[in-house]
């Protein structure tokens, strides 16, 4: 949250997620990767605040989170 985006910020909610290294990106409409973050989380419930430096077109987005396990978790984000 907040979807759509107003201030260059996702708030992104794990609830009771396994412990572990998560890779989060984000892509735009061409599938060009914008952003990588690599977030290291204990089990369970908790927010992870994910902001970037540069100015991006307003438009539809991807937000990609690979978990521990190998699978992953595609998330239409508006911004």
């Amino acid at each position: 949250y907040p979807n759509p985006i107003t201030d260059g910020s996702i708030h992104l909610q794990f609830m009771n997620e396994p412990a572990g290294n998560y890779q989060i990106r984000m892509l735009d409409n061409l599938d060009q990767t914008i952003m990588i973050r690599k977030i290291t989380k204990l089990e369970g419930s908790s927010t992870e605040l994910i902001k970037w430096d540069f100015n991006l077109a307003h438009g539809l987005y991807q937000l990609e989170v690979l978990k521990p396990d190998g699978t992953v978790k595609n998330i239409n984000v508006m911004y």
